[in-house]
Formats: C-alpha cells, structure tokens, sequence
C-alpha cells in the first residue's frame, strides 16, 4: 500500500485557504464531530462507510436522495429499466453530444437502478493500471474486499429457455468460447454471470426477484453500526477549509448541507454552455423554479445576486485526524469541488470567480463513459409465458479478442498492439426492462433528436400507458408496448475506451458533461465498436434463433414501433411548437454553433468562454422566444391530453402502431409522404419507416417464394441453396452469418451492408446511447493519491468511480463496490499501525 504522489503546481498565496482568524459564521453550528463524514451514499460510499464504523469510528453519511423503499422500481429485477425513469431515483443528465445518460439520487446510489451486472477485473488489470497510471493497489486487500461485498450481494442468473441455452451456443460460434459457466469474474470466452437479483429459489426467473443494492449492507449489518449516523434526502453545498498551521496546506474541517429539492432539475450540459454564452439568459425568467434554484447556488457559494428564499446550511464538522470522504460519483464530485475552489484555476477563478483554495489542473479531466451499441431482437409470440416474458439479464456475457497479432489475453498485451481489440457482449430481456431503457435513452433516434418536445412528449405519453395497458385511453398504444416487453436485447461496448471527455461547470456552477463518445484521435473506439456490432449480428444470423426471434414482416414488431412512434411524433410537432419557441431557439443555436468532440476542459473554454470566444448575439432571439412562449401559456389547452386524442382521432383515424385489419395500408403510405410542416425528427421518422417496410415486404415474398422447408441458415441473400441439409448444415462462414441475421425484425433498423464498416459506424453513432459507466474525473496518481487523499488538501480523500484512472473490461459495478469496502479497510489499518507506532 504506497501512498502515491501528485504533480500538483505549488503557487503559494491564494492557494491556501482561510485561517482561522479569517473565517466567519457561515452556518449555525451542530455539536456533533465526527471521525469521518462521507458525502454520497452509492455504490462505494455505503461499503465504506459500514468499514468505518465497524472499526468504532463515528461515522456520518449524508445522501442527497431519500431510501429505496419509496420506489418499486429500485427494489426488484421487474422495476429494471423502468426506474430509470423514477425522478426519486435517478436524476437525468445530458450530455453537451446529446446523449441521455442519468446519475442516482437514491440510498445505494446507481447500484438501486442500474442494470446490476456484477462482474469483477482480474489481476492483470490491477497490474495495468498500476503501471499506466500509478494507480497501486494490494492485489491481497482487493481480493478480500471483492469477497466480502460479493458475498452479500452477488448472485448467479438463471436461464431463460429456450433463449439462454440458444444465446450461449450462438456465442460460442462465433467466438466466444470456451463457456466457463457459471462465474462472477471476467474471462475469455463467455460466461453465465452473477448479478445484484436474488435468486429465492433454483432457477427463479419471476419479475420479483430482490434487488440486492449496496444499502442491503446496512441492513444486514446494522448491529455494527452504532457509531454510523445517516442522513438522508440532504445535500452538501459547502466544504469548509482552513490554513493548516503545520503543513500550510488547505485541511478541511466542515462541510455545510440543506434539505434537497423535492425534485432535481436534469442536468442540460448543452443548455448549460449556452447559457454561458448568452449574457443575461436567466434574467429572462423572473419568476422560474430554475432562477430560484441559481439563486439558492449562487449565495451558497459567494455570489452576490440575493435568493429569493432564504436558505440555512447547517454544518457538520470533524475531529482533529478525521476525515470528508467524498464518494458522490463522477460528475458531482469534481463539480462539488470546482464549486468550493478546488480544481482547475481557469474554471475556479475564471468562470466561477471563486478564491482560489487549491489548484488541481487535472480535476474533472480524464472522464470516460461507455457507448453501448444495441440490437434489438423481438420474440415470436408463442414464446411468451402466461405470465409475460422471463426477466434475465447476462445469462451469459462473453469477451474475446479481435485483431491481428494478438498475443496474450492480458491488458497490458492487449494495450501494447495497436491492431488488437477486446470485443465483449452481454444480454437482458424480459419483464419491462428493455422499454424502460428504451424510454429512458431514446436510442432508437439519433442524439440530437432524443431531448426535442415532441420526443419528451412521445416518451411521457407512452411510459404513462405503459402502466395503464388497459386504460381506454391507452388501449391504442398497447401493440407498440407490448412489442417493447417482447424484445431481447442483445449489445456490445468498448470494452477499453480510449476517448477521454470531461466535467466542469459553468459561471452559475451548474455541471456541464462531455462524454466525447468516439473522439479518440485515431479512430480505434469506433472500429472496436463496429468488431462488435458485427459480432452480435453474426450471433443472431447461427441458425440458433429460429423460432425463437421473429422474421422480418410488415406486421413486425420494428414496423409496429416505428409507426406508433411517427404517429405519436406527428401530433406532438402539432400540439407543441407554437408552446416551447424557446426550445426552437436553443435548438437555432445548437444548430449554427459546432460542438467537435472535447479532449479536454481546455479545448472546451476555447468553446464557452467569452474571452476567448466571440459568439454570436443570441439574446434577440431568445427574448423574442421567451414572449411568445408567455403569450402561448396563457392561450393553452387545459387539456394538452384531449387535444392529442382529437389530433390522433384527425390525423390517423383512430389507429396507432401496427397493421392490422382496420388499418388501411395505403394511407399508411400516403402518409409518409414529406410535409412542409414536418419536424426533423417526423421527417427521419419517415424515411427509416420507408426503407423497413420496403426490405420486410421483399424478404416475406422471399420466403412465401421458397416455402417454410428452409430456414435463415439455409436461404441466404434471397435465393435458395439447393442440396443443403439444414439439419446437418456446417456452422456458416461471417459473411453468411451477417446475411442470415438480415432475416430477423432487428431494431433499431440496421444499415443494408453489414459488411460495410462505414455504414455500421453511422448506426454505432446514431444509436449508440450511454451505459452509465461513468469514470475517471479526479483520476489516482493525478487527482488522489493511492491512500485516497487529495493531494495537497489535509484530511479530504475521494472514494468513488472517479479516482478509478481506467474503467474496468466489462462492467465496473462490482470493482465500483469494492472500492468502498478497500478504501475504508486501508484507512482502518492505517490508523491501527499509526496507534502502534505511537505506542512504541
């Protein structure tokens, strides 16, 4: 356990923080001191803060969200997916590329509404990281501390037959193998792999199965928990640093914290860096929530604009040795931090004109995120149970190698050959956890069609009905949903991304998030995506889900979807527009001014900052757009919904979705014809819907042509192989795979050539969405040293996804929670061998 250094600048002066004959009554003063205050109750806090307090230490843990037993969906396998969309449990984030991502606000953090796929590194990554980025961790203490947590939350999945069995010897054909079976750890090959969901008993596969977030440790070990005091639905504003005398350094003592908003306000990174741009924009929203809520942010943190609410931080302070542990995740921690004068001096001082307490140019650099690459297969009817499709998730994940010249399965081989990739892919179905992803992402649009209102309207509409199926109302919607809680998604991510983006925040401090999907100089994340990609479609196309996945058709479910999405867009470009101008003028601004993928926070001041930019004057248009939507207001439907109804009633007859006997194919044709009233998004509706329908109806007069004695594994390309016997048929060559897939209703629709690798890095780019695999920002061995502390600040450490310098192969969940349970057993340790020192 070497404690790591930090290249930090030492500039003395304004560095420094407060003493204390220069500090002031900032807050009201709470008795208590505690030995450690952690900040943020996730997937590392909890283990952490349970370590902690086992050992006798006081402990105090304050959450921003309330528990997880206020929301269904945070509790079973069932509510997967769906609680994505539960604002009591995620809040939602947008990336400045567009794309939709959410950060917990919940007790157990992302662990109470993540995909729970619990999958740990191995040694060589460890090794890696090590020596990469001086990342040093005890390969001893890791291997302890993934066993305690695993063991209190880990459990297998059980198979969906006929599904599983046919998805593992799919893999296995075309490259992932050998199948180790059952396993929690990652492995070349594939795998059956463990997961938060509770199995109750052999081969429990009800929606209802137990999620197993970290809070779970709380409860089953709240006998050791005296010294441990919660704090729930609070947020921290303020950490309160001191000149220490001795070292010189900032120290923390306090930090200060309010009651949370009743609801969060999503995190915009685009409307965000407008905002900066654009002088004056909230003055255009006297009476907002959101002025209110910048009010309340700018006094906390020393500006002078007055709240129009009074606002009382109470203070929570530590011990003489003790510790603020912040352990709010990728995002929030760096912006916590930026916000108290700690971080890059261009952001602290130049954008948020704040003093400076500590320079750490690299905070809120090195983010990573993964884009997860989907493929949407649907079931055929009689494969549903009475009792709706089986939830499953990662019945068998898989990682193999791509590339020539691989030598060596190891990440440090892997890393040294340019032309090698890992290729990795994982599974879910069943229950509704697909539709809720899907609503939750939008993937099916490209990212910058996924935030307009029709698209927020479409969504809202549909998760709505989705939990009245048989409301009058919704019973025209219920073919499109039921066709949702038929899918098997199938995926693939870059397993190591090299694309770095970032966090930093704007002069009101609010988050802006640059994922920078893809952006690596040469290329290599989105050719390992597209080895991907490829490799899921040439699963699909084994022959092993005949029967199983439906074939293409008019009557499809992609076809079915695709039309119950136009219809819905269509009304809400009618209902929509003439209320929200002031989206269309942001939407005017996003579209003259070019966002290039951001490497770093510097290129994006380049972008934002006054100074440095001359941007043009939107303010006219904005403040044209702010009247008319005042006026439009007070001109509103009181029944937005009843107007929808009648729009749908006008414009389609009744009918939305699918084909069915009462609906009349040719208007359905006539109506994808372009309108000059056509949104963008309506306009990119249509034409998908055009060139599905085209290749579903050529492939069904392709098969009624052959008759039904021929499957997709023996009919490729749209004409019969003579003299095959698909019973004894060899496994078919790649190009033959991809060919067969091309038989399945796969969504979102697929490019013509799947063997064009262009082609399929548009699809990865456009329906790519974030896998919420958040990473990096305060990065060990730049930000944090390897005990933890930030370096050059006394008694302030970093426990969360944000320390962690390269995200893990697969998902870094479980790595994520292990953190929590090692962080915590060093500072124990420490602190023992620091009092046997003493006493010797």
């Amino acid at each position: 356990m070497i404690k790591g250094t930090c290249g930090l600048p030492d500039r003395g002066g304004n560095e420094r923080g407060r003493s204390r004959s220069e500090q002031k009554a900032w807050f009201p003063a709470e008795d208590d001191l505690f030995d450690y205050i952690v900040v943020g109750a996730g997937a590392a806090g909890i283990p952490l803060s349970q370590t902690l307090a086992e050992s006798g230490a006081k402990v105090l843990l304050i959450e921003r969200g309330g528990d997880r037993s206020d929301s269904p969906e945070g509790l079973t396998i069932g509510g997967t997916g769906l609680g994505l969309l539960n604002k009591d449990l995620t809040q939602d984030l947008l990336t400045l590329e567009g794309v939709r991502s959410h950060i917990g606000n919940v007790m157990s953090g992302g662990t109470a509404v993540n995909l729970a796929i619990w999958i740990q590194e191995k040694n060589d990554y460890f090794d890696f990281i090590r020596e990469e980025y001086g990342a040093d961790f005890d390969p001893a203490m890791v291997n302890e501390s993934y066993t305690w947590v695993r063991e209190q939350l880990g459990h297998p999945m059980p198979f969906s037959e006929p599904y599983g069995s046919a998805w593992q010897r799919a893999t296995a054909k075309v490259g992932w193998e050998p199948y180790h079976g059952e396993s929690f750890e990652l492995s070349q090959g594939s795998w059956n792999a463990f997961s938060l969901f509770e199995q109750r008993f052999e081969k429990d596969l009800s929606p209802m199965r137990p999620r197993r977030a970290t809070d779970e440790i709380l409860r089953m070990r709240q006998q050791e928990q005296q010294t441990l005091k919660t704090i729930k639905r609070t947020t921290v504003h303020k950490l309160h640093f001191v000149t220490d005398e001795q070292t010189g350094n900032p120290r923390i003592e306090c930090v200060g914290y309010a009651p949370s908003p009743e609801s969060l306000e999503r995190v915009d990174s685009l409307a965000n860096s407008l905002f900066e741009t654009v002088e004056g924009f909230f003055d255009m929203f006297p009476s907002s929530s959101r002025r209110e809520e910048v009010n309340i942010t700018a006094e906390l943190f020393g500006q002078e604009r007055k709240p129009t609410k009074p606002v009382t931080l109470r203070k929570a302070c530590i011990k003489k040795g003790g510790e603020v542990i912040l352990s709010a995740g990728a995002i929030y921690t760096p912006a916590l931090l930026m916000n108290n004068g700690v971080g890059p001096r261009e952001i602290v001082e130049d954008v948020r004109k704040l003093k400076m307490v500590k320079e750490v140019p690299d905070l809120g650099k090195n983010l990573m995120d993964r884009n997860f690459v989907p493929v949407d297969a649907f079931f055929e009817p009689k494969q549903m149970p009475d009792q709706g499709y089986n939830a499953t998730l990662v019945q068998v994940a898989g990682l193999l190698q791509e590339g020539t010249g691989c030598k060596g399965f190891g990440l440090s081989e892997m890393m040294a050959n340019p032309t090698c990739a890992y290729v990795p892919t994982e599974e879910l179905s069943g229950a509704q956890i697909a539709e809720g992803v899907l609503y939750a992402t939008r993937f099916v649009l490209p990212p910058h069609y996924r935030s307009t209102p029709e698209v927020d309207w479409l969504v809202t509409i549909l998760s709505t009905c989705s939990a009245n199926l048989n409301d009058i109302v919704c019973i025209p919607f219920k073919p499109l949903i039921q066709c949702l809680r038929s899918v098997a998604a199938l995926f693939t991510f870059n397993s190591v991304p090299r694309s770095r983006g970032s966090v930093t925040i704007n002069k009101k401090g609010d988050p802006i998030v640059s994922a920078n999907y893809y952006g690596d100089p040469e290329g290599k994340d989105l050719r390992d995506a597209v080895y991907g990609l490829q490799r899921v479609l040439r699963a699909i196309g084994t022959g092993e889900f005949e029967g199983i996945f439906q074939k293409k058709s008019p009557l499809s479910c992609p076809l079915i979807v695709l039309n119950g999405v136009l219809d819905l867009a269509i009304v809400g470009q009618r209902l929509l527009p003439k209320q929200n101008p002031i989206f269309e003028a942001i939407e005017t601004i996003r579209r003259q001014i070019e966002f290039p993928p951001l490497p770093s926070i510097d290129a994006f001041l380049r972008l934002i900052r006054p100074e440095k930019t001359t941007p043009p004057n939107y303010n006219d248009t904005l403040t044209q757009a702010f009247n008319a939507t005042m006026a439009a207001q007070q001109d509103a439907s009181t029944d937005l919904n009843a107007t929808a109804l009648r729009l749908l009633q006008e414009e389609l007859g009744g009918g939305i979705g699918g084909y069915d006997d009462a609906v009349d194919m040719e208007r359905r044709r006539h109506r994808l014809n372009p309108r000059e009233d056509d949104s963008e998004v309506v306009q990119w509706l249509k034409e998908e819907i055009k060139a599905v329908t085209e290749d579903a109806e050529l492939r069904q007069r392709a098969r009624s042509r052959r008759g039904t004695n021929y499957t997709s594994s023996c009919f490729l390309g749209g004409a019969e192989t003579p003299g095959v016997n698909c019973d004894q048929a060899e496994i078919l060559s790649a190009s033959d795979q991809l060919e067969a897939a091309k038989e399945y209703a796969l969504f979102p629709p697929l490019p013509k050539d799947l063997q064009d690798p262009e082609s399929l890095g548009n699809y990865v780019r456009s329906h790519g969405s974030s896998i919420w695999h958040w990473t990096g920002s305060a990065a060990m061995g730049k930000v944090v040293g390897n005990d933890f502390r930030v370096c050059g600040i006394d008694d302030l450490s970093i426990v969360d996804a944000s320390v962690v310098p390269m995200v893990t192969r697969m998902n870094p969940m479980a790595t994520y929670v292990m953190l929590g349970r090692y962080a915590g057993l060093y500072k124990v340790r420490e602190k023992e061998a620091e009092r046997r020192r003493k006493r010797q």
